[in-house]
C-alpha cells in the first residue's frame, strides 16, 4: 500500500470517529512519513508501529557502550 493511501485511510477514520490517536500499523516503514502531515492535519498523536519498536530498542540500550 502506497503512503498516500495509508494517510487516506487514516484521515477518512479521523473524521468519522472521535479518536485519541492514530497508529498506523505496517510491517515496512511506510508509516514514518505520514506521521508529521496527519498530527498536524487532524490535532492528534499518529503513531507509527515501526518508528515505535525502534524507540523501544533504543530505550533498552545503555546510556554509554560498557567496555568488555
Amino acid at each position: 500500500m502506497r503512503p498516500e493511501e495509508i494517510e487516506e485511510h487514516a484521515l477518512r477514520l479521523a473524521r468519522t470517529a472521535e479518536l485519541d490517536a492514530v497508529l498506523v500499523w505496517s510491517t515496512n516503514p511506510a508509516g514514518y512519513a505520514l506521521t508529521g502531515s496527519l498530527r498536524e492535519d487532524r490535532r492528534m498523536p499518529v503513531l507509527d508501529s515501526a518508528t515505535l519498536g525502534v524507540l523501544n530498542a533504543i530505550g533498552g540500550l545503555p546510556a554509554r557502550p560498557t567496555a568488555r
